[in-house]
């Protein structure tokens, strides 16, 4: 299934007291720079009776997973259609966790996501046999099985070093502090 480019409808909100409502689809791909979305909307206040610089995005297709409110900045919508076109669902759950503030980048945020995850796991304590595996330590394999994976896991989540967002696909992606 090919994925949709991102759209977003821009409505002149001044218009809705004008006898036709002025409004327009405007793609949102990876490419798109933040000063030509801006453009773009402004293109759509001044097609407006009156020129103005009240708007709203009214509505959105292909952003999902994230949710777009009406007032999100140009430079967050060509952020987040760059997220959604690494096709990573891990890294789109790290950003909607993470959230957007002003002054980001495309580049600040996958620096941040590169730098703190620590993998993709059906669970917590596959994540933790793996760290311990690779530590490579001589444990003697009558030993290995009463080694507890699960509490390790667990106490490096309660104890802030590691945090979990579930991919809501059966798997979590592991994230530390």
């Amino acid at each position: 299934m090919t994925k949709q480019t991102p759209k977003i409808y821009v409505a002149c909100l001044r218009s809705s007291n004008l006898p036709e409502l002025v409004g327009r689809w405007i793609g949102v791909d990876e490419n798109t720079e933040p000063e030509d979305l801006a453009a773009e909307i402004k293109g759509v206040m001044i097609s407006a009776a009156e020129v103005t610089e009240e708007y709203a995005i009214h509505d959105s297709v292909g952003f999902e997973p994230f949710s777009i409110g009406e007032c999100i900045s140009a430079n967050h919508l060509c952020i987040l259609s760059k997220i959604i076109a690494d096709d990573d669902p891990a890294f789109c759950a790290f950003t909607e966790y993470r959230g957007l503030n002003d002054g980001d980048d495309y580049d600040d945020i996958k620096n941040a996501y590169d730098s703190s995850m620590l993998g993709v796991y059906d669970n917590l304590e596959s994540w933790a046999e793996e760290l311990i595996g690779e530590l490579n330590l001589k444990i003697p394999d009558h030993i290995v099985n009463y080694i507890d994976y699960a509490s390790y896991a667990r106490d490096q989540e309660n104890g802030g070093l590691i945090y979990t967002i579930d991919l809501n696909n059966g798997r979590i992606a592991v994230f530390q502090q």
